[in-house]
């Protein structure tokens, strides 16, 4: 299902993690593609201009998705807020990231 998806409407883009404290970020590229929330979901911690992004779940070297990990795509860098896996079963089929930025 998720396959399907990605496959029709994904891109190429960089999930970014900060290596300790300092400026150095470990990345890898991740298939994905990011939709807007409705005017009836801003709510919460959700504003206007914040994006969902689903992403594949192979996230390379990096372990799943984090809240303050980044993600670039075309051109833009989002900060991801956080992150819900999703599931068929046990197994982990893709994450939805909430980011900001941009």
């Amino acid at each position: 299902m998720i396959e399907r998806a990605l496959a029709r409407h994904g891109r190429a883009m960089i999930l970014r993690r900060r290596v300790g404290t300092g400026s150095t970020f470990a990345e890898v590229v991740v298939r994905g593609y990011s939709t807007g929330f409705r005017p009836d979901q801003l709510a919460g911690n959700v504003m206007q201009g914040d994006q969902r992004y689903t992403i594949g779940p192979d996230a390379g070297t990096l372990s799943a998705p984090r809240a303050n990990d980044r993600v670039r795509d075309a051109g833009r860098d989002w900060t991801v807020l956080g992150v819900d896996a999703l599931r068929v079963g046990e197994q982990v089929c893709g994450y939805v990231l909430h980011v900001r930025g941009g």
